[in-house]
């Protein structure tokens, strides 16, 4: 294996890395999310804040536009994220 070869595979191991990260770190939002459904039904509050969601898009988009990533980009992870969040909480209230 030559030298740029060797400096490919680390590179790749680094972003193995970097998305293990990133699953644990979603893992750990779900597991707030479901903290927050419990709290919310036990002060009788609706499921779905359409304000908050909004903040954290405003705010997540703003923070990867000083990180130089597209705006469109991080709107399009978040939304996912938060509509996942939204399918957990959903299914609690079930539960």
């Amino acid at each position: 294996m030559d030298k740029l070869e060797k400096q490919l595979n680390t590179l790749r191991e680094g972003v193995d890395e970097i998305d293990n990260e990133i699953v644990r770190f979603l893992k750990l939002r779900m597991e707030h999310i479901l903290e927050i459904g419990k709290v919310k039904k036990e002060l009788g509050m609706k499921r779905k804040d359409r304000k908050r969601n909004a903040k954290i898009l405003k705010t997540t988009i703003n923070r990867g536009k000083l990180n130089s990533l597209r705006g469109s980009f991080i709107k399009r992870i978040f939304k996912s994220i938060i509509s996942e969040a939204e399918r957990i909480e959903k299914r609690q209230k079930m539960d």
